[in-house]
């Protein structure tokens, strides 16, 4: 599981020069953009890859409740580890807590299936934010998208990147599974990480 910010943008920053009427680029990257500069005609201008800034690494996870297996805890839902899985017996409402290092605007959301029963995917989540309390019952949270389908098929290590509209910037992000896809036969409710990811990414 990851978050993701919006996809980076292409912008053209104009110094006088049409952004066609170029006759060479050169390209450099300072960590946060990818910057093409052009030059002609005695003129000059920027091709500006923008929204490429490092990712807030996650710091800690909390599980809704201490109804989890010892050995599927909250952690392995972003440890990067196709073999893992994070399991909650409460089923439908259970869920985990992100903590970040830096408040960042999630507007992405990467789900995997975990490796059996099916019916204990989620098919709805909701997301919250917070920069106070982030404890799971606090007053602190504010709702970002509620009752999101997550589209994930009923293979094992099926991945969906689901989109949502945010534009807060938050340290702490909650994430329900409001809806199992046959919570009358799930005896859990599980989700995997997404392979070799294990930060929230902006």
């Amino acid at each position: 599981m990851l978050f993701r910010s919006s996809k980076p943008t292409l912008a053209w920053q104009s110094t006088g020069l049409a952004s066609r009427d170029w006759s060479s680029l050169s390209f450099a990257a300072d960590g946060s953009a990818l910057v093409a500069a052009a030059s002609g005609l005695g003129k000059s201008g920027l091709w500006v890859l923008e929204g490429g800034v490092a990712a807030p690494s996650v710091v800690s996870v909390t599980a809704s409740s201490t109804r989890f297996s010892g050995i599927e805890p909250p952690a392995a839902a972003v440890d990067g580890s196709a073999s893992s899985k994070y399991l909650n017996y409460d089923k439908t409402g259970s869920g985990l807590v992100l903590n970040l290092d830096a408040p960042a605007v999630a507007t992405q959301i990467a789900l995997t299936t975990a490796n059996d029963a099916p019916e204990r995917d989620p098919v709805e989540i909701s997301i919250y934010g917070s920069n106070g309390d982030s404890a799971w019952g606090s007053a602190a949270w504010k709702p970002v998208a509620l009752n999101l389908p997550t589209g994930l098929g009923t293979a094992r290590g099926a991945a969906q990147m689901v989109s949502f509209a945010n534009t807060t910037a938050y340290q702490s992000y909650k994430v329900v599974f409001s809806k199992l896809r046959d919570a009358t036969k799930a005896a859990s409710a599980q989700i995997r990480s997404e392979e070799h990811t294990s930060e929230l990414q902006s």
